[in-house]
């Protein structure tokens, strides 16, 4: 009997929970590139309808900008206190394997956080307006892609830290 027909000694590369554990890790990169992917497809003509109907594309740059100045400057902070703090709730917190993962999402938001500021100063500078396919829209559809990965690992954190608050072993009981 061959070892393809042989079900006992042939399997999968990956389970079905494994595929999931893997896609979910991986999240804010596929949803990032179907965001760049789907500017470089659709977005030239959104950006040539929005100039039309007298929306300024260009001051999303800006927009952007602030706002992830302010998101990164909070998982800056949020980072600052979870790797210092010792209250009971965060030494119960650091027991956990959750918590590794939580902290490796925390840090890629980090660093994703400071990429796309640092990326949206040169558009602010120049205020390309993608109207064809060439390479200001490629520029921007990176640019989109890392902004959308951005926001998807913040509220990736966020639902990181309710699910540790929520179950932490082994926590006192409050008094009340």
């Amino acid at each position: 009997m061959n070892s393809l027909t042989n079900s006992s000694s042939w399997r999968l590369p990956l389970s079905m929970g494994d595929a999931w554990v893997l896609l979910d890790k991986c999240s804010s990169a596929v949803v990032g590139a179907a965001a760049a992917g789907m500017f470089v497809a659709f977005g030239p003509g959104a950006v040539v309808f929005a100039a039309n109907v007298g929306l300024k594309l260009t001051e999303l740059y800006s927009i952007i900008f602030d706002l992830f100045t302010v998101v990164t400057g909070l998982l800056f902070a949020f980072y600052g206190i979870i790797t210092t703090a010792e209250t009971p709730f965060m030494k119960a917190m650091k027991r956990t394997e959750a918590y590794k993962t939580f902290k490796a999402e925390l840090k890629a938001g980090l660093f994703t956080g400071m990429g796309v500021t640092i990326y949206c100063i040169p558009l602010i500078v120049v205020g390309p307006l993608p109207v064809d396919r060439g390479l200001w829209t490629w520029v921007v559809a990176v640019w989109l892609g890392a902004a959308v990965a951005g926001f998807w690992l913040f509220g990736r954190v966020v639902r990181g830290f309710i699910y540790l608050a929520d179950n932490i072993p082994d926590r006192p009981a409050s008094g009340g």
